[in-house]
């Protein structure tokens, strides 16, 4: 739920900063309700861009007076980056803040219910409701979650600022933030023996480290598996040889076996696959994740389409876009997950690891880096074991779109640096691949090669181009060439516009 209104002024002499407090609402009579069911009352964070705490109250109740919300009580209010400094970083308060904007300067976090299941004469605060036995079973939070908020929750009574008249959009649910934490090979064998030692202790299977690697990005794979031959099997069913060389490939990763030793030698750029302990048999985990390979989706409710979970960037993806079922679901057999790093991951939103993978980097900022991703909740009762129930709605089609496009562009810069190296700065490449990306449309540009083509060309020649080069705006907007031919000629046209330039600069220079 967002605000979408002029901040108030209390003090002009101070420009806006985030403040996050926590509050208590109840919904008014006949009113929407921003939590899921029945309760009259919940708690959240709410985030405002405020330039003081009486600006932040203010704008906190009008916002909530517009939404059909009344202030209960408010928590301590303070400025964000104070209670990171306090508290530390909290990744799910970042990606709230990052919502905030001038026009819309009040952002609530999830509102967490409180059921309310007998009347009282008063309202208990959340602390009284998260630790005192005796008042949990007639106030109780629907979500476990609400106690993360309860030492936040200092009681105040409600502010008579006068509500005002905004324009709010309804909130959109917000996307999933997968916990990660970034270790060593070393790090996660040790996890490794730590399973495996008590499940000897409690006389169960024993755990042990898989991969599934991906066979289009580790061509070799193949004969890999067959000179060492460790524990491992084909996701696909085909014994077609080129589908096996394109196949998924689950293998064990046995510390003796010189497979495990070429998997972690792998640059990491490639993207040959994810790792993960269990201690489930290879039938089972074949059985199960060979339900996944293939994935429904709205594009077309008849065909489904190769799901490359095994690929670091389409599982990392997943973990950003699915519903915690889903996820759940194809983790089932999984106890813990790791995913190489490298530079072409979408980690924008974990600020704490992206921030020191240099997109530009070379291997060794990266290489034998790991994200160990937090275990999935247990699956809701009723879960359906097929695959056609794991199909992706329409909002989640778009977000992978909208997350591989952000991979293409940063794949893009990094080609571009690659090519071109020291010629051009950083920023430069970044800009002419958002350019070729997002303007490539307009010139019907959209095959990979096209995009590069003019990607390139943007660097050499500046980002109004094709302005002032009238044979190539000609060529541009032709109607009588096929885009591949449009981009074939303007490859082959690129040294002569290089010369045309350079003997521009010399005149301009004389």
């Amino acid at each position: 739920m967002n605000q979408k209104a002029t901040s108030m002024t209390n003090s002009a002499s101070q420009s806006p900063q985030a403040w996050i407090g926590a509050c208590q609402v109840m919904a008014q009579p006949g009113k929407l309700r921003f939590w899921e069911g029945q309760a009259l009352q919940a708690i959240a964070y709410a985030i405002v861009l405020a330039r003081s705490p009486e600006d932040y109250k203010a704008q906190l109740y009008q916002s909530l007076q517009h939404n059909g919300l009344d202030l209960i009580r408010l928590g301590d209010v303070e400025p964000l980056l104070q209670r990171f400094k306090t508290r530390g970083m909290a990744q799910d308060l970042v990606q709230l803040a990052r919502q905030a904007t001038p026009a819309s300067p009040v952002i609530f976090g999830r509102f967490q219910a409180l059921e309310e299941t007998e009347t009282k004469p008063s309202v208990p605060s959340v602390e009284e409701v998260s630790e005192n036995p005796e008042i949990a079973h007639e106030y109780r939070s629907t979500d476990n979650s609400a106690a993360d908020l309860r030492s936040d929750m200092d009681v105040e009574g409600p502010h008579d600022t006068p509500p005002a008249a905004v324009n709010l959009e309804p909130p959109q649910p917000q996307w999933p933030l997968p916990t990660l934490t970034e270790l060593d090979w070393e790090a996660i064998q040790q996890q490794t023996t730590l399973l495996q030692q008590a499940a000897q202790l409690h006389h169960s299977a024993p755990f042990a480290l898989w991969a599934i690697i991906d066979g289009a990005n580790w061509p070799e794979i193949q004969q890999e598996l067959e000179a060492h031959d460790p524990p491992h099997a084909c996701l696909y069913s085909t014994l077609d040889e080129e589908n096996r060389a394109m196949a998924p490939w689950l293998v064990k990763l046995d510390p003796d076996n010189p497979v495990t030793e070429r998997f972690k030698e792998q640059d990491q750029i490639n993207h040959s696959g994810i790792v993960f302990s269990s201690n489930q048999p290879i039938k089972a985990l074949r059985e199960h994740f060979r339900l996944f390979t293939m994935l429904w989706t709205p594009a077309d409710d008849k065909s489904p389409i190769y799901y490359r979970f095994y690929d670091p960037r389409v599982l990392l993806d997943s973990l950003h876009t699915l519903d915690d079922w889903k996820i759940g679901r194809l983790l089932q057999p999984i106890e813990q997950l790791y995913i190489p790093l490298s530079p072409l991951l979408g980690l924008a939103e974990h600020e704490d690891i992206d921030n020191s993978v240099d997109l530009f980097g070379d291997e060794y900022t990266y290489q034998g880096r790991i994200l160990a991703v937090a275990p999935q909740a247990e699956l809701p009762d009723g879960t359906v074991n097929s695959r056609k129930a794991f199909k992706v709605t329409e909002r989640e089609f778009e977000r992978f779109g909208e997350l591989h496009g952000v991979r293409a562009e940063r794949q893009l810069a990094r080609e571009l640096s690659d090519e071109f190296q020291l010629e051009f700065s950083s920023d430069s490449y970044r800009l002419a691949a958002s350019m070729a990306c997002t303007q490539g449309k307009s010139f019907d540009f959209t095959s990979q090669k096209q995009v590069r083509t003019l990607a390139q060309s943007y660097l050499l020649f500046g980002t109004d181009f094709p302005k002032g080069y009238p044979d190539i705006e000609q060529l541009m907007s032709s109607n009588e060439l096929l885009n591949w031919q449009k981009r074939q000629a303007l490859e082959e046209w690129i040294p002569k516009g290089i010369a045309r330039r350079n003997i521009r600069r010399m005149l301009k220079m004389a």
